[in-house]
């Protein structure tokens, strides 16, 4: 029971040395015996403990007795021996109220290990055929003292018994096998480490293995066709075998019913596990150059034709236009085109007058429609869009579509696969209603059933996965045939002329699955639903959604979100630079639109995040599948990334669980590596962002002459607030942590960009301007950011000529403010606020001569200021309006500081709500042709001076060039703008 790895090694040396000699034979204290055990499948012991636990084990069976050694076959005392170890483990595991189901089958794995670290013992667990009668004997689990175990063990022995076979077999196949013939079905990107691997000869051993299971695999997976545990692990076994097996004559009917039996298991289990392990024996099996690799590819792509007749049949159940449409290009005489096709194909119907197969409204919200059936329907959809898309993971289904007639029929069933998606988006998309004498039974429309809701959800996230596979074969196969992009000097501007013309490129199977993916996400985003508090409106009342409809949302959502950070990863904007006119045309540039939705739907789960925080078992899954996308997308493009997209992103740094905290912290090392400037810059985005929600969410007393409650509530207010100040100076230490260790940056560009970076925090603490270059802001009142900003004082203090300038230019700042008229109106607090940053960055305080100088000197001396540029305004995010400024202009205090999960992202994109939807989401070609949008102008009351740099007012901003001449830069006219009264 100690904690020490060592010292637990030395005592179970000493107690099988102890036991070996013979004096624990009279040891009958069953306590110790059971704790000495279970060490061996523990997982929090060492290898070495857990070898010679083991050996007590052994010791205790009766199987393991030297008395009646001889007296039996080798194979069958192995056998019975492996029935012993997998009886006691069985026991072991089901010994307590843990259900069947949920048992860790995987510790079987370490008695494996074990059994090979023992010279005596190594035999059982490489001697197939005494490990394939054990399985088939199926005896009874007994225990130690050879009682019987019960029914559960007997599930449970059966389970670890094929187990050990699989684990057996990997372990022997990694022992005397290359390296990467375990890897050959891994990640193209991973290729070149698999060659680097060592090298060994396949010899006899490999090859006894492969005949041995080839010949008992087949009946296998027919005897365990109902077990889904015991299924996935023998449907993992076939990547194991030597290929060389597959071409004896002998073995062709074993092999060819290996494939048939994995063909049909794919195509009737649900299990993720069983699929994503026969989904990679299955194509694996097809690439080699075996003899059999033939008969493969064809019960591979019978599987493939099987799914797409599926999901043809059931996505459009009223209206076989869509799907003969699908398959119509397939010939009824082709070897393709399998028999439930051709029944399906011949069963045509006239369309409905005035519908379009992709606009068509789905049926599932018609009143006569049995929901259990609506379930039934959807539910297999799911399943079977599932299976084909485990498939499309591993493999190139293009190979198993003949593109008869010059049409690429993969792509077709992407498109009618995207379209029935849509369908059934729109029958479930939310409604931004006001209940009136009108529009009141307009919430009826939505689909409300559970089971319904739960299957399309499920079916949108495997379709987007689905289209993204194949997108992504289609385009790993264009770099191939053409090689392209193999390295860095692939991606930069090429001085020469182009001759391809890019016009060429536009009706490319890529760009228009892209195309058709990015209008399938923005429905997706659009799912979006918006609380009471959001609207802004107290005047009328908004529709509610059912928790099943607000779970759909973020499900589709969250699902969105992955797909958006895969597809911006497939398609970085680095691609723009590429030589060839198709990359340049793929890059995907525009997508503010995406990111603006995914931000939206991040910030209003925000309080989540913060619940994490302080609830004593974290929700892993919510900062891993929200937070993980984006820093994949953002670590991805931070050559060209979105600053203020990151400056959300970093808000979780800290205060968000540890999850959160490793997840932005690995990030933030990544753009630190790639573009530490940037870093920066993203840095204070994140930082004035949440001071500006902090700052109108300032509780406010609303009764003159409050109660006693009333009273309690504020101040409970307050102390929330002032809480949420200090998580915002714990991130800036946390943000400036980030920089260097020591005392010591680490990047010499970082250096003169923290001028740039306190520079901009001291101008944006005394500007008191909105957007509008109004004074809407009490004088001062943002002094308190200073507080913020000196967590970066240590790094401004050790460079004298930095310090030098930040010393001139605060000094010019107070000195415009103590000139100001409303001076005298500046809160105490601030000014301790001022002068604690003084105090802390080691500046002198401004002096009286200085303090007394004109405004207009003052003015004019802070013009040096202006010839800095703002990069952040070329972020292009702010294309389309907030939800929040879509619904009302009002801006009462109350709907300032409403809900977090309100207009938190009012300077980055959203997608339009309710009924509203962007020109993408029709099916029409249009879909084709992808663009962002337009900007639209957005109502604010209380907007930031630095927010208005992010604001669509001008083009040339947008467009302007990112050249910064002092580190972290805001633009001229910007600030002249603001300056204006």
């Amino acid at each position: 029971k100690d904690p020490e790895p060592e010292v637990q090694e030395i005592a179970m040396k000493v107690l099988l040395m102890l036991l070996k000699n013979g004096f624990l034979d009279d040891c009958e204290d069953d306590e110790i015996w059971d704790t000495i055990n279970q060490r061996a499948l523990s997982e929090r012991a060492s290898p070495s403990v857990r070898r010679d636990a083991l050996y007590f084990v052994l010791d205790q069976l009766e199987a393991f007795d030297d008395d009646n050694e001889g007296s039996e076959s080798s194979e069958r005392k192995r056998a019975q021996q492996l029935d012993a170890i997998a009886s006691y483990a069985a026991h072991a595991m089901t010994n307590g109220p843990v259900p069947i189901d949920k048992i860790k089958i995987e510790v079987a794995d370490f008695i494996v290990q074990s059994l090979r670290e023992m010279p005596e013992h190594r035999a059982l667990v490489t001697d197939w055929s005494a490990m394939l009668r054990a399985i088939k004997d199926d005896k009874s689990a007994t225990t130690a003292h050879n009682v019987k175990a019960g029914d559960r063990a007997d599930v449970a022995k059966q389970r670890i018994l094929v187990r050990m076979l699989a684990c057996a077999a990997q372990e022997e196949v990694g022992a005397v096998a290359d390296e990467s013939f375990l890897n050959s079905d891994v990640d193209p990107d991973m290729a070149d480490s698999c060659e680097k691997a060592k090298k060994a000869s396949m010899g006899r051993e490999h090859e006894t293995l492969s005949i041995a299971l080839l010949k008992a695999l087949p009946n296998l997976l027919l005897k365990f066709k109902g077990d889904t545990d015991v299924i996935s692990e023998l449907a993992c076994l076939p990547r194991f075998l030597v290929p060389t097996v597959f071409s004896l004559p002998q073995r062709k009917q074993d092999f060819m019913s290996l494939i048939k039996n994995l063909g049909e298991i794919y195509l009737s289990s649900s299990n993720d596990d069983t699929l994503d392990k026969t989904a990679r024996s299955l194509s694996s099996l097809c690439k080699g150059n075996h003899a059999r690799v033939t008969e493969s590819k064809a019960q591979l792509r019978k599987v493939v034709v099987e799914l797409r007749d599926r999901i043809v049949e059931l996505m459009s159940p009223d209206d076989s236009t869509i799907a003969t449409s699908a398959m119509s290009v397939v010939n009824s005489e082709s070897e393709f085109a399998s028999k439930s096709s051709k029944r399906r194909s011949g069963r045509k119907k006239s369309p409905k007058a005035g519908a379009s197969p992709a606009t068509e409204k789905t049926s599932l919200t018609d009143d006569d429609t049995p929901g259990s059936s609506d379930a039934d329907t959807e539910y297999s959809i799911f399943l079977n869009v599932k299976r084909l898309s485990f498939l499309a993971k591993r493999c190139d289904l293009s190979e198993f579509f003949d593109d008869t007639n010059n049409v690429n029929q993969l792509e077709l069933l992407c498109n009618f696969v995207c379209d029935g998606l849509k369908s059934r988006l729109r029958a479930c998309k939310p409604l931004d209603l006001r209940m009136n004498d009108d529009e009141e039974t307009a919430a009826e429309k939505l689909i409300d059933d559970a089971d319904v809701l739960a299957a399309i959800g499920k079916s949108v996230n495997e379709g987007l996965q689905l289209i993204l596979c194949v997108t992504g074969w289609f385009f790993f196969k264009y770099q191939e045939e053409n090689d392209l992009v193999k390295n860095k000097k692939d991606l930069v501007d090429n001085t020469e002329e182009d001759d391809d013309d890019d016009s060429s490129v536009d009706d490319h199977v890529i760009l228009r699955l892209r195309n058709r993916l990015l209008s399938l996400l923005e429905l997706c985003f659009s799912q979006y639903i918006l609380s009471a508090d959001e609207h802004g409106d107290d005047d009328t009342t908004v529709a509610k959604h059912s928790d099943e409809q607000i779970a759909f949302a973020d499900y589709v959502q969250v699902a969105a979100g992955k797909t958006t950070a895969d597809l911006r990863i497939l398609f970085p904007k680095e691609l723009s630079d590429a030589d060839s006119p198709l990359l340049r045309a793929v890059a995907l540039q525009e997508d503010g639109r995406l990111v603006g939705a995914f931000v939206r739907f991040i910030t209003a789960k925000e309080h989540l995040f913060r619940e994490n925080e302080i609830e004593a078992k974290e929700n892993k899954i919510m900062s891993q599948s929200l937070l993980l996308p984006m820093a994949r997308a953002i670590a991805n493009n931070w050559a060209r990334g979105n600053r203020r997209e990151a400056g959300v992103f970093l808000r979780h740094i800290a205060s968000s669980g540890s999850t959160a905290t490793s997840i932005v912290s690995s990030t933030v090392d990544s753009m630190k590596k790639e573009d530490p400037v940037r870093m920066l810059e993203s840095q204070m985005a994140s930082l004035r962002q949440s001071y500006e929600n902090w700052v109108d969410e300032e509780p406010d007393m609303e009764n003159e002459f409050p109660s006693e409650e009333e009273m309690k509530e504020f101040e409970e207010a307050e102390e929330r607030h002032r809480e949420q100040f200090e998580q915002l100076e714990h991130r800036g230490t946390q943000f400036s942590k980030k920089l260097g260790v020591f005392g010591k940056l680490s990047d010499s560009r970082l250096r003169p960009a923290l001028n740039g970076f306190i520079r901009e925090g001291i101008r944006f603490s005394f500007s008191n301007l909105d957007s509008n270059g109004e004074d809407t802001l009490v004088l001062g009142s943002r002094l308190s950011f200073l507080s913020i900003l000196s967590k970066y004082s240590s790094w401004i203090k050790k460079d004298k000529q930095t310090k030098k300038e930040i010393q001139t230019f605060m000094d010019q700042k107070e000195s415009e403010l103590r000139a100001h008229e409303e001076f005298g109106d500046v809160h105490a607090d601030d000014l301790a606020a001022l002068d604690a940053f003084r105090k802390d960055l080691g500046l002198k305080n401004l002096s009286k001569a200085l303090s007394n100088l004109s405004v207009a000197r003052v003015t004019v001396a802070s013009e040096i200021d202006d010839e800095e540029m703002d990069d952040e305004a070329s972020d292009g995010v702010n294309e389309l309006q907030s939800p929040v400024a879509s619904v009302s202009s009002r801006t009462s205090k109350a709907s300032r500081a409403s809900s977090r999960a309100s207009s938190r992202v009012s300077s980055l994109p959203a997608l339009p709500e309710g009924d509203k939807e962007s020109p993408q989401d029709s099916d029409s070609d249009e879909d084709s042709h992808f663009s962002a949008g337009s900007s639209s102008n957005k109502n604010k009351k209380r907007k930031s001076q630095t927010q208005t740099t992010y604001d669509e007012n001008s083009e040339e901003e947008d467009s302007g060039s990112e050249d910064s001449s002092i580190g972290l830069g805001y633009s001229q006219k910007g600030k002249k703008a603001r300056r204006s009264k």
